[in-house]
């Protein structure tokens, strides 16, 4: 699965669908390939002002489980539709979001990460503290905890390959956001096709 920063600070809104879907995307989780904050292509044929969840699964075979998975997910009230992609090798789901999380799509675009959820969300999302015994990157990032500044240190690295060496970090008084801004191209499908 295409591990993006919308799969991080964006799907899990989707638990406010109700345990019956957060049941069904769980079966299906292992023919996700991604989950995206948008489709380019759809956005420039349907022009819809509001933001959506979009989940692409692996289904070159329609089998009986997609086929009854499908009869179920379009009955789900966040549902909004559903089309093949890439010659039916996969399939897109696009679930709608409530109003009151809008904004954290907006927020989540321009790499605000710590303004995307008011302290309500938060709680309501329940983000992990700590994943495999560590303090959470995203929860600190989220939080704007000082431990999200070594995070952000480990994603420059990354991102550049270790090249530190040509510049030096930011000081902590200086960064907004302790994570990286999002690759509109990893983000959202079909970017700029």
């Amino acid at each position: 699965m295409n591990l993006n920063r919308t799969n991080a600070y964006l799907k899990r809104v989707m638990i406010l669908g109700g345990k019956t879907l957060v049941t069904q995307l769980s079966l299906i989780n292992p023919l996700v390939l991604g989950v995206y904050a948008d489709d380019y292509l759809w956005r420039k044929i349907y022009k819809e002002k509001e933001h959506f969840i979009f989940y692409e699964m692996n289904v070159e075979k329609r089998t009986p489980e997609f086929l009854f998975f499908l009869k179920f997910i379009r009955k789900v009230g966040s549902y909004k539709t559903d089309y093949p992609r890439k010659l039916y090798k996969t399939h897109v789901f696009v679930f709608s979001v409530r109003p009151d999380f809008q904004k954290s799509f907006e927020e989540f675009l321009k790499g605000n990460y710590s303004e995307m959820y008011t302290k309500a969300q938060l709680k309501e999302l329940n983000f992990p503290k700590v994943v495999n015994g560590k303090l959470s990157a995203v929860y600190c990032t989220l939080h704007k905890l000082e431990e999200g500044y070594e995070y952000l240190k480990e994603k420059i690295n990354i991102r550049f390959k270790g090249e530190t060496n040509i510049f030096s970090y930011p000081d902590l008084k200086d960064v907004k956001q302790f994570d990286l801004p999002i690759v509109r191209s990893q983000e959202i499908l079909n970017y700029k096709v």
